[in-house]
């Protein structure tokens, strides 16, 4: 996954130099130390509401909480998870202008995760946001079909770039049902369904970030989901909208990618071998004058690393090359300064990600998703400062053992 870390709005420079340089410091200490700002300070597990994990800032003027809820695999090729992110980040938008807090939504491979990030006192309205996005969603006015055309919208444009159809291409091939595979959007009864048989409070984790106590939290984070069992659909056409026609890719350039996969979604190798690939894709792209790209996809249960190129007819068979080849070249350049240097960059990543309480729950959150436990972030975070040559080149030598899938994009 790929995250932008921006200044937050409402943020002093002075507090903000200092998270970046407490962030540095910890990127060059032990893994030990710097994972404890990684660790949960408490998690509660209430009968009726949503396991809550909650992880300290004393003295923070703000707070961020992260609600994620599970969903089953897709198996339709059509998400109706997309479409309750969707609605959920529009009921929020609506009300964050109140409090001009900051929120956000995102299709993960494990489920839905809602973000708000706002001040402290606005504490219990920040949580009432998050009720909002995981209330009954409204399937039948026009916020639901303004939904559904932004989605269909969203869906064609991507199908019209290149890079968006050979990253499609090859998702599909290593997880031909999952959500980022779906094109089209299903009926309003399907999404309705959906979220009555998903939105349970007792299968949901909020992560917070604040300085406040545990007792507050807990006080103002109940009736999440689905509150009443009978409720009943309301009486919508259950046909999904049709799905528009498969657009012509328009591209001077030949693009040809290849994606191997890599292991458990825990497994924080695949971190470092992504930045040791690109460096060793890089030197081979730029004396030749093609384009070339690597990205880790992460699935419910596995990473994957993709690497992409592009290039005009007459450099076709160098990017061809060069991607095939690119475990393989990376395997042979290994060494234990390199490798050390990747993964400093990988440690200061992740705790620059996490110097804000929005990027503070959205790392424990994400990495609590994929292993199911709070502390996983922090385990990560640890076991980085163990890594050498020898288990990143273990790692690439999987990889290759399992071969890759492969796709191309012709002018």
């Amino acid at each position: 996954m790929r995250k932008q870390v921006a200044p937050r709005e409402g943020l002093t420079l002075p507090s903000l130099l200092t998270r970046v340089a407490l962030a540095l410091l910890a990127a060059s200490t032990p893994g030990p130390l710097a994972a404890q700002a990684l660790l949960p300070d408490t998690v509660v597990s209430p009968p009726t509401g949503p396991r809550i994990v909650m992880l300290a800032e004393p003295g923070s003027p703000l707070v961020a909480l992260r609600l994620a809820v599970p969903l089953p695999p897709v198996r339709s090729g059509v998400d109706a998870g997309l479409m309750l992110r969707d609605l959920g980040l529009e009921r929020m938008r609506t009300l964050a202008t109140t409090v001009g807090a900051r929120v956000a939504a995102a299709r993960t491979p494990w489920g839905l995760a809602y973000t708000v990030e706002g001040a402290a006192t606005d504490f219990d309205y920040l949580a009432a946001m998050l009720r909002a996005a995981v209330a009954e969603p409204a399937v039948g006015g026009p916020a639901f079909r303004a939904a559904r055309d932004d989605l269909l919208e969203r869906q064609a444009r991507s199908a019209e770039t290149a890079s968006g159809k050979l990253e499609a291409a090859l998702r599909g091939k290593l997880d031909p049902s999952g959500s980022d595979n779906a094109v089209g959007v299903p009926g309003a009864s399907a999404v309705w369904d959906l979220w009555r048989s998903t939105h349970r409070a007792s299968g949901m984790t909020l992560v917070v970030a604040s300085p406040l106590p545990p007792a507050v939290v807990l006080a103002a984070t109940r009736g999440f989901g689905v509150v009443d069992s009978t409720a009943r659909a309301p009486v919508t056409s259950s046909a999904p909208a049709p799905r528009p026609p498969a657009p012509r890719v328009n591209v001077l350039r030949r693009g040809y990618g290849a994606a191997w996969q890599g292991g458990a979604t825990g497994d924080p190798r695949a971190a470092v071998a992504a930045v040791l690939v690109a460096d060793a894709l890089r030197r081979a792209a730029e004396p030749e004058g093609y384009e070339a790209g690597v990205a880790l996809l992460e699935f419910r249960d596995r990473w994957a690393l993709m690497v992409t190129g592009a290039s005009y007819a007459d450099k076709a068979s160098a990017v061809r090359r060069a991607v095939d080849q690119a475990l393989s070249a990376t395997r042979e350049s290994l060494r234990p300064g390199s490798v050390a240097a990747a993964v400093a960059r990988v440690r200061q990543d992740l705790l620059l990600r996490s110097r804000t309480p929005s990027g503070l729950v959205t790392t424990v959150g994400w990495a609590m998703e994929a292993a199911g436990d709070p502390t996983a972030a922090a385990t990560r975070l640890e076991a980085l400062s163990h890594m050498d040559a020898a288990a990143v080149d273990d790692f690439l030598a999987a990889m290759i053992a399992r071969g890759p899938v492969n796709a191309q994009v012709q002018p």
